[in-house]
């Protein structure tokens, strides 16, 4: 029987994990969510399906998601997968076994890009060592029978977990999409009123919570933020030129789902103070 763990967006929120999309500082202390219902059991069974695999089950926690599958490997064999996924450090830990034999084998995958654009891992078999990198724009040619068998299955797993969620990772880091982590955000609360923010494919992402003298600085470095008030988004504008007039607020033209934003003085550095709710 399937079962859902819920509230994992509102878990990532809230987690307190450093370099993560759980939007709060090391400092900052885990608290227990639920009920949000950020994942959806319907989507991500449709999703497995579509990519060949059956849903067994899920579960969620404040710094993971684990899905069980099963599958064949193209030939009729059937094999179980458990996959989790690390929001801590955009790992994965995955282990394929066969259902009618003793096969079984665990490997580690550290994760450089899932996302729309671009998926690319690399990936160890944990009893010899043995590593193999994956991406898209060049595939994979491992030799070893482990890997071979491991990788395409393991690569369904992760493109669907991206399909069926608000979670992408660029670069290593992983970033919530804006509208599902402000809804967390309204649910549960957070003691953050500023996050590092940044548009992907046209749609606004969100990472680790900040002060305002830390989004003060990651602005200056010509990086979006996302506060969470109009005022909280001023500040930040005028503080990276040490308070001079700012432009804005305004609202980029193109339809809906638009973010209002200042900028800083004379637009420089070239980056966005969002806040509050799309249009």
């Amino acid at each position: 029987m399937k079962k859902i763990a819920i509230g994992v967006v509102a878990a990532l929120l809230l987690s307190g994990f450093a370099y993560s999309p759980a939007f709060a500082e090391t400092s900052s202390a885990p608290v227990e969510a639920s009920g949000s219902g950020m994942v959806d059991e319907e989507k991500l069974e449709s999703a497995f399906n579509d990519a060949g695999l059956t849903l067994e089950d899920v579960d969620a926690s404040l710094t993971k998601i684990s899905v069980e599958t099963t599958s064949d490997l193209g030939s009729g064999e059937p094999v179980t997968a458990l996959t989790t996924l690390s929001f801590e450090d955009s790992s994965a830990l995955f282990s394929l076994g066969s259902i009618d034999t003793d096969y079984n084998a665990n490997y580690s995958i550290q994760i450089q890009e899932l996302n729309d654009e671009a998926t690319s891992f690399t990936m160890t078999d944990l009893a010899t060592g043995e590593t193999e990198s994956y991406a898209d724009d060049v595939g994979y040619a491992a030799f070893v029978p482990a890997l071979v068998l491991g990788i395409p299955i393991a690569l369904e797993i992760l493109k669907t977990l991206l399909v069926a969620s608000a979670v992408v990772i660029v670069a290593g880091v992983t970033w919530i999409a804006a509208t599902n982590a402000i809804d967390a955000l309204n649910k549960k609360g957070s003691s953050y009123q500023h996050f590092r923010a940044m548009i992907l494919n046209g749609k606004l992402v969100l990472a680790n919570g900040m002060s305002l003298s830390a989004a003060i600085t990651w602005g200056r470095g010509g990086k979006d933020t996302w506060s969470r008030s109009e005022a909280g988004a001023l500040a930040v504008a005028k503080g990276i030129k040490n308070g001079l007039a700012v432009v804005g607020p305004e609202r980029d033209s193109g339809g809906r789902g638009k973010f209002a934003h200042f900028h800083p003085s004379n637009r420089t550095p070239a980056m966005h103070a969002f806040f509050g709710l799309p249009n």
